[in-house]
């Protein structure tokens, strides 16, 4: 007898990163920039709702660039997040709030 155990929502967090040519300096040096963003999947089997992200942490130096209103995630699906990294403070921190059915939950994600 097979049975399917209801995993719910589960995410994975990976942070991303590509060194993008921006031109040249007056001496003729190239120049260039590093983006950041991180790739949150919903690797579950149930959708995420009322989907939120913050960077947390009293040293946190990450600076997200998002639409702060609520989303979904539905399972299987990837969203990415840019974000600034700034300074020498602790290590980033993304912390993601959701609605699983009835509950409120909450997790923690060290990217940095």
């Amino acid at each position: 007898v097979l049975t399917t155990e209801r995993r719910g929502v589960n995410f994975v967090v990976q942070p991303k990163q590509e060194h993008e040519f921006t031109g040249t300096d007056k001496n003729g040096k190239a120049k260039y920039r590093t983006r950041h963003w991180l790739e949150i999947t919903n690797s579950g089997d149930a959708d995420a709702e009322n989907l939120r992200f913050e960077s947390v942490g009293e040293t946190s130096t990450m600076h997200l660039v998002h639409d702060d209103a609520p989303t979904i995630v539905h399972a299987g699906q990837t969203r990415t997040v840019a974000f600034f990294h700034m300074g020498s403070g602790g290590p980033p921190v993304l912390r993601i709030t959701w609605t699983e059915g009835d509950e409120d939950k909450r997790k923690d994600f060290h990217v940095g």
